[in-house]
């Protein structure tokens, strides 16, 4: 691991409802209980590669929290920031993926 920067990155589906819940309801929460969040529209750099964003917050956070719903398993970068979670998890012998079921899927 490079460095934990954040405790937890939110990986979470960009439409509504999903994104309300995350920026009005869940971040604050997480904060509220002292938690240093990553989350894109906070954190991702402007002009840098999406992918490149993605894969450095996945790796400057201790865990990643996946926000699923059926939209979030729809949706095109989802696999990709789980995967690079789990990886590192493989690597450092951690849990790195945590999953809140949010609307069953």
């Amino acid at each position: 691991m490079t460095g934990d920067a954040y405790d937890v990155f939110v990986s979470y589906r960009h439409l509504e409802p999903d994104k309300f819940w995350v920026r009005k309801t869940f971040v604050p929460a997480l904060e509220q209980a002292g938690l240093t969040i990553c989350v894109d529209y906070r954190c991702f750099r402007i002009g840098y590669p999406l992918i490149a964003e993605m894969s450095r917050a996945v790796e400057h956070s201790r865990c990643t929290v996946a926000v699923l719903t059926p939209a979030y398993l729809e949706g095109r970068f989802a696999d990709l920031e789980n995967i690079w979670a789990e990886h590192l998890g493989l690597v450092e012998r951690a849990m790195r993926l945590i999953y809140v079921d949010r609307e069953p899927c």
